[in-house]
Formats: structure tokens, sequence, C-alpha cells
């Protein structure tokens, strides 16, 4: 996968193009051949506690948080419990 990053201040927007078949995107890429948005990305200040406000409002976290690209926590929350949206919660990085 070859990424193209933009970022300004807090905001990052990624653009991917997908190698054959490597990567968890190449699917979502494969359905959608002239593009789309994948997901929405959220910083947050602490990952569990974002996790118990949101699973306390009915919203279903998908696993537990792992070390996302950005070497920070990260989870994804499911696209039905947010209007259609996949959204990946991050931890704000220590060098914020």
């Amino acid at each position: 996968m070859a990424w193209c990053s933009w970022t300004k201040s807090a905001r990052r927007i990624w653009s991917a193009t997908c190698l054959p078949c490597c990567v968890p995107i190449a699917g979502f890429l494969a359905k959608n051949p002239a593009g789309g948005q994948h997901h929405l990305c959220f910083e947050v200040a602490d990952i569990h506690a974002a996790i118990a406000d949101l699973t306390a409002k009915g919203a279903r976290v998908l696993g537990t948080p792992r070390i996302g690209a950005h070497g920070t926590p990260i989870v994804f929350v499911h696209p039905r419990d947010m209007g259609g949206v996949l959204i990946e919660l991050m931890e704000t990085p220590a060098e914020h």
C-alpha cells in the first residue's frame, strides 16, 4: 500500500493506493473503484475513557485498543452505531 499524507496541525488527510490484496483496505477499494471515504479518525485524550463513554451510549467497539500507525493506541467503532460511518479513535500522541 502506498500512502500520501497531508498534515496541517492535528488534521490529517490520507489518500490510499492499494497494492494487490495485501492490506485490509484492499477489499474496500475493490468494491469502490472510484474511491470514497473509508473512515474518519478522531483524536481522544484517553482512549479507555472514550470507549467507556461510547459503550455506555450503546455503541459497539470493534476489538480492544491496539497500537496504530502513529505509535498510539487506536480502536474502531462499528459503523452501524455511528450513522453508517466507520469511526477510528486514536489516542493523542505524546508530542501534542
